[in-house]
């Protein structure tokens, strides 16, 4: 069936459904177009435009599927794709020259785009079962990416400010990922290749990286049973880590200008690092397993901290206190202690 619909002032839907049961509402106001191709039993398809020079997208190809799409504004994108069964993709834009994408192949899952203010860009791409996207903006030429290829993983990217850039990739299965930015200007990337793990990164200023450049990411996680937390409140801090396997990191950012790197790739590490000042430096490297690293930077300014251990059961902490100091650490006998 094809149904074409001209309303409220030279607006054009295009229908077109295949199979039983299949519903689609669209109501326009202003100078908009959509389209909307269903094919299969019990699908539903909404859309609500109004405005001047908006479009919509959507296919959905199976049962039980359904698609929602609200534009408020002008010249705003919406794409939907769905292959498979009870899938759901709704989208809400309120402003100007917003662009949001949500594919999914397989069943049951989930994509929630909201983007509120203008030029911001949500992509959502799902690949097998009960994975679980949502892409909330509120600014000025915010970017969020999510890939998501396994099962019952969930990514959950937040931006209130303009100009920053989100980035969720997880291949494998129960993998979870947040990313919540606000202020302007932040970089923040995570990659999870596994299963059951588990990464935060939380943004609060200006400038603030977990980005890791063009070939690394901020958090990166391969392997089962990670989880790494990053906690930057302040401007220009810069962090990354990378872990394999059941390892632990928080890191917490209060102050400008700091840069940590954390890298455990063995079993069962654990890392924390705390940098209460600015313009410090920490490094941890672990490549044993079973180690636990501490470090505490607190003082003034341009603290330098480095602790490498290379065997199991190794223990250290560092604690700056003043400013230009610098410790280095490496442990390599099974069962160290340094304090």
């Amino acid at each position: 069936m094809l149904v074409v619909v001209l309303s409220h002032a030279q607006n054009t839907s295009t229908i077109t459904s295949t199979g039983n049961n299949n519903l689609v509402n669209t109501d326009q106001t202003g100078q908009n177009i959509s389209s909307f191709t269903q094919s299969g039993n019990q699908n539903k398809g909404d859309v609500d435009q109004v405005g001047n020079l908006n479009i919509t997208s959507a296919h959905q190809d199976g049962n039980k599927n359904k698609a929602t799409q609200n534009q408020y504004g002008n010249m705003n994108h919406g794409d939907v794709y769905q292959l498979g069964n009870k899938n759901k993709a709704k989208q809400d834009q309120d402003g100007d020259n917003n662009h949001s994408d949500a594919h999914q192949t397989g069943n049951k899952n989930k994509i929630d785009q909201n983007q509120i203010g203008n030029m911001n860009h949500a992509d959502a791409i799902q690949v097998f079962n009960h994975n679980k996207a949502t892409q909330n903006q509120n600014g000025i030429d915010n970017h969020a990416n999510s890939i998501q290829n396994g099962d019952d993983n969930t990514a959950t990217q937040n931006q209130y400010g303009d100009d920053n850039n989100a980035s969720i990739k997880q291949i494998g299965s129960y993998n979870t990922s947040m990313e919540d930015q606000g202020g302007m200007n932040n970089r923040s990337r995570v990659w999870q290749q596994g299963n059951d793990n588990k990464a935060t990164i939380t943004q609060d200023g200006n400038d603030n990286n977990s980005y890791g450049g063009n070939v690394h990411w901020g958090v990166e996680q391969y392997g089962d049973n990670n989880t790494a937390s990053v906690s930057q409140m302040g401007d220009n801090n810069k962090s990354r880590v990378s872990q394999g396997n059941v390892n632990q990191s928080n890191l917490i950012f209060s102050a400008n200008d700091n840069t940590t790197t954390v890298s455990q790739n063995g079993y069962d590490n654990i890392s924390q690092v705390t940098q209460w000042s600015s313009d410090n430096t920490a490094t941890v490297i672990s490549t044993g397993d079973d180690n636990f690293s501490k470090v505490v930077q607190k003082g003034n300014t341009l603290n330098k901290a480095i602790i490498t251990q290379s065997g199991n059961l190794n223990t250290s902490t560092v604690t700056q206190n003043g400013s230009m100091t610098v410790s280095y650490t490496h442990l390599t006998l099974p069962t160290n202690r340094e304090v």
